[in-house]
């Protein structure tokens, strides 16, 4: 049986988390998944089964068969039972570890064409998980229209080393915790997580085919997954 750090966790429609983790046998990012559900629920994270740094144990990979078109989430999906915490990393020692295994740039994340600086076409992109590493002085905590829903809606905007500019929604549980507890203060976010760091590891995901006003959109967008910094 392996062992996994978890590197994001994300929130998601209907009470779903997504969950990220580096495989420590393997060297590689996978996407713990139950069997009989599309994902893990709130209450996992609430529990403390799924936070960040938390050290799980992996039970043996069986993959169902999956089809083409859930590419490129189908390189990390990873079918197992609901894991326990076994151990917990500092943050320090999950910046160590990841920092070996991070792209320069987004676009190198997915090896594919990003269109518009926000998405991909379904189907295009060699993985769907990823990160990069930067000066924190190239992150911002920004807010804007949502459009979806009527309040403000918590982003990033980075610069990376192709001196790309993105503007990303973030999805990171942790983060929007923070954020909506805090009383949507973006000056707070801004100190706390990006001002008192020197680097920042940005986790980057692409969201699952997109649908939106009853029209189906093959497309995935990236999103921000979660900020690792020392």
């Amino acid at each position: 049986m392996g062992k996994a750090v978890i590197t994001e966790v994300t929130r998601m429609h209907h009470a779903y988390i997504c969950v990220g983790a580096f495989h420590l046998e393997l060297k590689k990012i996978i996407r713990p998944l139950p069997f009989e559900d599309q994902n893990w629920n709130i209450n996992d994270y609430k529990n403390n089964i799924f936070r960040v740094r938390n050290l799980i144990n992996c039970a043996d990979n069986v993959r169902e068969k999956l089809l083409e078109s859930d590419n490129p989430h189908s390189y990390e999906d990873w079918k197992q039972v609901k894991p326990s915490k076994i151990g917990s990393f500092t943050e320090k020692k999950l910046f160590d570890l990841l920092k070996n295994y991070c792209e320069s740039t987004i676009e190198m994340i997915f090896g594919a064409e990003i269109i518009k600086n926000q998405y991909l076409n379904t189907g295009t992109g060699k993985k769907s998980l990823g990160g990069i590493i930067i000066d924190s002085k190239n992150f911002k905590f920004v807010l804007k229209d949502s459009p979806y829903k009527d309040h403000k809606q918590l982003r990033g905007q980075i610069i990376d080393h192709d001196k790309k500019i993105y503007d990303l929604p973030v999805t990171s549980l942790d983060l929007l915790n923070q954020y909506e507890d805090k009383q949507n203060d973006i000056e707070y976010m801004n100190k706390k997580f990006i001002n008192s760091k020197n680097e920042l590891i940005v986790r980057i995901g692409l969201g699952r085919s997109f649908t939106g006003k009853g029209k189906f959109s093959p497309r995935n967008y990236i999103q921000i997954n979660g900020l690792i910094g020392i």
